[in-house]
């Protein structure tokens, strides 16, 4: 058997995070900027980095994963 959890993918990142892949790069993310707090955010292009990151956070161990649904702004 499987041993997964669902989590929820964000939509956005802040730009200083370092979750958004970079593409081919070449192409440049969406971003704009938030106003309660001064900061910038990118649509997220891949889950690659932040499901890594959520593995780690998580405390997942060998043997256990997670899986997402990816909602995509384009």
């Amino acid at each position: 058997a499987l041993c997964l959890k669902r989590v929820s993918a964000p939509l956005f990142v802040d730009n200083g995070s370092g979750l958004n892949d970079d593409l081919n790069g070449v192409e440049r993310a969406v971003s704009f900027d938030i106003k309660e707090d001064g900061q910038t955010a990118s649509v997220v292009h891949s889950l690659a980095k932040w499901k890594r990151m959520a593995l780690s956070r998580y405390g997942f161990s060998a043997g256990e994963g997670l899986y997402t649904d990816m909602n995509a702004i384009r």
